[in-house]
């Protein structure tokens, strides 16, 4: 399919789209110039690899297949190339949503904000200054109910931030950890995140079970097995990924 702009009653190729008036409408056109679509459109995008093009219609844009049949309606301020899963982002005044590939809308068109679809196939949105998250059937998987979601983790588990109090969830929304700690780190390569609750750190696991209860005034990432802490009175030591003080603490820190 060639996409050939419309002026005047001539076609113009793309190489010379600089010589295109301003008030030149677009159409399409085949390979052998015979014309598909009325010379209507404000702007035709590139087809993408689905078949599907935005294009802009009276000031709005909308979604075209490659034989000028109109997909999605035009009533969009501005729509988002297709992700790999089928998904755009469109957006109405300053609002966001979701459509698929037939130009259903798989959400409201009521975001304040929607990122990108992640790997493991959701997407965060913001509602009203709060945070959630989105699959790909625009169902909400978490409501708009944190202050801030951070990227999932290699383990499937996620940050998340209420109140001033951190936890973890799931790629199914679900809590693992509750929101209780003052902060959470990000897992490390052995499976254990440094957590801090009522001014001391300890250690959690994947399942959010404390290996090591809060208790330490400062705790280090592991190295070769074993983590620099600190006790309260300011002396040092180390424990393994266990949690044993393999390294009682003497020494001022």
């Amino acid at each position: 399919m060639t996409i050939k702009w419309f002026n005047n009653d001539e076609f113009y190729k793309r190489e010379n789209i600089k010589n295109v008036k301003k008030n030149a409408l677009y159409a399409l056109v085949d390979d052998m110039g015979n014309q598909i679509t009325e010379a209507k459109y404000e702007f035709i995008n590139d087809f993408q690899p689905n078949g599907l093009a935005v294009a802009g219609f009276k000031g709005r844009q909308g979604i075209i297949d490659s034989e000028g049949k109109e997909v999605a309606k035009f009533k969009y301020y501005w729509i988002d190339p297709f992700e790999e899963n089928g998904i755009a982002r469109v957006g109405i005044g300053t609002k966001y949503g979701l459509i698929n590939e037939k130009g259903e809308e798989l959400t409201k068109i009521k975001y304040d904000y929607i990122w990108k679809f992640r790997l493991n196939g959701l997407a965060k949105f913001e509602l009203n200054g709060k945070y959630g998250l989105l699959n790909k059937n625009g169902k909400e998987v978490v409501k708009a109910k944190y202050d801030s979601i951070g990227v999932f983790q290699r383990n499937g588990l996620a940050i998340v931030k209420l109140k001033g109090k951190y936890g973890l969830i799931n790629e199914e929304g679900k809590e693992v950890v509750s929101l209780k700690y003052e902060s959470i780190a990000n897992f490390q390569r052995n499976g254990l995140a440094i957590v801090r609750f009522a001014g001391k750190y300890g250690l959690i696991d994947q399942e959010g079970n404390e290996v090591v209860e809060p208790k330490y005034a400062l705790m280090r990432e592991f190295d070769r097995g074993l983590a620099k802490v600190v006790i309260i009175s300011g002396k040092c030591g180390s424990i393994d990924e266990k949690g044993n003080e393999v390294v009682k603490p003497g020494n001022q820190y």
